[in-house]
């Protein structure tokens, strides 16, 4: 683990769903499913926001079709968590820096 070159939030998120779900392949491959879906909706927000609703459609299925998305989707390593993380806070930054949203701390 000293020479471990992956994000420590795949085996944060990998230890807890294991700890849930239990330790196997298709359990690991069901959380990488379910980060693929977030990545796509994320992406389909980001885009429809920015852009439009049409364009957010086909760039959510081009990515969902994606040979390099669907194998990496299927292998239980960092990349889907990655993409996951990095189109969640694309789409946080894009959100936040509207000017009719508000984020005040109460």
């Amino acid at each position: 683990a000293r020479y471990d070159v992956h994000p420590p939030l795949t085996s944060w998120i990998l230890n807890l769903w294991s700890r849930v779900f239990g330790v196997s392949l298709h359990a690991g491959r069901a959380l990488m499913t379910l980060l693929s879906l977030a990545t796509i909706w994320f992406l389909y927000a980001l885009v429809a926001e920015a852009v439009d609703e049409e364009t957010a459609g086909w760039t959510a299925l081009l990515y969902a079709l994606s040979p390099v998305a669907i194998q990496t989707q299927a292998e239980v390593r960092h990349y889907t968590v990655v993409a996951a993380a990095v189109t969640l806070f694309t789409w946080a930054v894009h959100y936040c820096s509207d000017p009719e949203v508000r984020l005040t701390a109460r």
